[in-house]
């Protein structure tokens, strides 16, 4: 229940914005898809394979960037917590910090779904081109967040101030 919740935060601060986010993943998935052969590889298996150890080392990142965007104390990120952005979350303001930290939370959970389903659609599907399409825009889809999130992180901690 509580991932639902979450992914409501999300989407309702990037009001529209996640579109955005999943249109190179699915352009990704569809070339992959299409001017792929028909025959896939051993080499695209063996990257299938490995794609679980890079979710795995990516979800460690991601998770070392909540740690370390909560255990920083500076004048920007006292900053961004008094600034307000203009979306609320049950009729309640929400600072920049905090939809940062709902980013980052979401990116963990979704990172988290892709590693599970990365561990168990090969026992269930036979590895073709539609898994291997689908396993890149996913792949993709997650560094493009992890991308727009370090920016965000970065634009925070190198404000200048007034």
């Amino acid at each position: 229940m509580e991932y639902f919740l979450l992914f409501i935060e999300y989407h309702v601060l990037r009001k529209g914005k996640v579109f955005k986010n999943l249109i190179a993943p699915i352009f990704v998935g569809l070339c992959v898809f299409f001017f792929r052969g028909s025959s896939i590889p051993d080499d695209i298996i063996a990257l299938c394979a490995g794609l679980t150890n890079v979710l795995g080392i990516l979800i460690g990142f991601s998770i070392s960037v909540f740690a370390i965007l909560l255990s920083i104390d500076n004048d920007n990120i006292r900053e961004a917590k008094k600034e307000m952005i203009d979306a609320k979350l049950y009729s309640k303001p929400i600072s920049l910090f905090e939809a940062l930290l709902v980013d980052i939370a979401y990116i963990i959970i979704i990172q988290g779904l892709f590693l599970i389903a990365n561990i168990l659609a090969p026992l269930f599907i036979d590895t073709s081109r539609i898994f291997i399409a689908m396993d890149t825009a996913c792949i993709t889809y997650v560094v493009v967040l992890i991308l727009r999130c370090v920016l965000d992180m970065y634009f925070i901690l190198t404000r200048k101030h007034k």
